[in-house]
């Protein structure tokens, strides 16, 4: 796994833990006990591409397009 991958996940689950207040690790319960509450966090970011390439409209068409143009494996 790539470096910058590792830390955005580990900055996700900051997020999540830290500032949220969610369980982690050895403290979320198991999955069919209810007598302790579940305590789950979520974390929605919302990035607008533009601030970081001005054709992002086009790249991602570009994308879109080379994708449904794949041949079918097998």
């Amino acid at each position: 796994m790539e470096f910058y991958q590792v830390n955005t996940k580990v900055f996700i689950k900051y997020i999540d833990i830290v500032c949220i207040g969610s369980h982690f690790g050895p403290w979320v319960r198991s999955w069919k006990s209810s007598n302790t509450e579940a305590n789950l966090g979520q974390c929605f970011i919302a990035i607008d591409p533009n601030a970081f390439e001005d054709d992002f409209e086009e790249r991602l068409q570009k994308l879109i397009n080379y994708c449904r143009n794949l041949q079918p494996s097998g």
